[in-house]
C-alpha cells in the first residue's frame, strides 16, 4: 500500500499530496517558483558565492 494519498487543492487549483507516515503535505505544481523545496537554500547558497547580477559601472 503506498503511503501517499491525494489531500484535496490549493485555491488555484494545483492537486496536494500527503504522507500517511509522517502527514507532511506538498504540492508537484507550484504558482511561485521560490515555494518549491529546496530553492531557499539554493539562493542562500548563490547569494554566500556572489552569484547575481551587477550594475555595470557608470550607469
Amino acid at each position: 500500500m503506498s503511503s501517499l494519498s491525494r489531500h484535496g487543492q490549493n485555491p488555484k487549483g494545483h492537486d496536494r499530496f500527503r504522507y500517511r507516515d509522517c502527514h507532511r503535505v506538498f504540492q508537484l505544481t507550484y504558482t511561485y517558483e521560490a515555494r518549491k523545496p529546496g530553492i531557499k537554500e539554493l539562493i542562500t547558497e548563490m547569494a554566500f558565492n556572489g552569484a547575481g547580477f551587477a550594475i555595470p559601472p557608470g550607469h
